[in-house]
């Protein structure tokens, strides 16, 4: 039987993307688990087991939920870690510099001596009033081999390492029923008319709500779209300013107050 042999991690201080191989086909093998071990940081110890939103063939997902990969394996051999820093069902960033690794773990079908996928607190099979996330039946997996580890990779926006160089990023959306869960606990109340899926699926009705949010200033939603780019901009700028330093920049947002203030 096929096994993984070797398993990568980059990370550019927002997203990590993983990349693995195998020295053969892995029989039975249905897709893989894979696990964010959190190493240093305010959440240093925590296992978090990545989502995903693609149900199997005899599955749907209607309503864009989110399952954890122990439920809906990831079926290729690399994957974007687009929860990282950002929460799949909150507005809020994880802060910047910690260290992780990964574990990635085949799963697949029933067989001699195999155990289950363990049951995950992050992926109920039905919502709070009872409704199944998503339409078909639950598929039982089992552990094909041991997790493969990757090497620790530091999330950060210096680089090198401790270096002079920063990059930072804005958060996208990444689907709109997970921008409509962050909104719904910004407003205390479910937006309507909007439709969930990916997120090139953005309505008039959620463009509307987003441009009542995204202009004011220290709002929830502002400020997880923004990410860290907006506290690095009006750093760039404050240090310009004290330091009687020139700043060159390209700005599209040029009627933002708090970038022109």
């Amino acid at each position: 039987m096929g096994r993984i042999t070797k398993a990568g991690a980059w990370c550019n201080g927002e997203v990590a993307y993983l990349a693995w191989m195998a020295d053969g086909p892995i029989a039975d093998c249905l897709g893989f688990m894979i696990t964010r071990v959190h190493e240093t940081g305010p959440e240093a110890g925590a296992r978090r087991i990545l989502p995903t939103w693609i149900a199997f063939a005899d599955q749907s997902n209607p309503d864009w939920l989110e399952q954890d990969s122990s439920v809906w394996p990831i079926q290729q051999y690399q994957w974007r870690d687009l929860t990282l820093r950002r929460s799949r069902d909150e507005a809020i960033v994880r802060p910047i510099d910690f260290r992780i690794h990964y574990e990635i773990t085949p799963v697949g079908l029933a067989g001699p001596g195999r155990k289950p996928v363990p049951a995950s607190d992050t992926a109920p099979y039905r919502d709070e009033n009872g409704k199944p996330r998503y339409v078909g039946p639950p598929r039982p997996l089992f552990l094909l081999d041991e997790p493969f580890k990757t090497e620790s990779i530091d999330v950060t926006h210096d680089f090198p390492g401790g270096g002079a160089i920063k990059a930072t990023y804005t958060n996208g959306i990444l689907s709109t029923q997970n921008l409509l869960r962050q909104l719904e606990k910004v407003q205390g109340v479910k937006p309507e008319n909007i439709a969930p899926g990916p997120a090139m699926r953005i309505t008039e009705g959620l463009l509307k709500t987003l441009k009542a949010h995204i202009p004011k200033k220290g709002d929830p939603i502002r400020l997880f779209l923004t990410a860290d780019v907006l506290s690095f901009l009006t750093m760039l700028i404050d240090r310009a300013e004290t330091g009687n330093g020139e700043l060159y920049l390209a700005l599209y947002e040029l009627h933002d107050p708090e970038l022109i203030g």
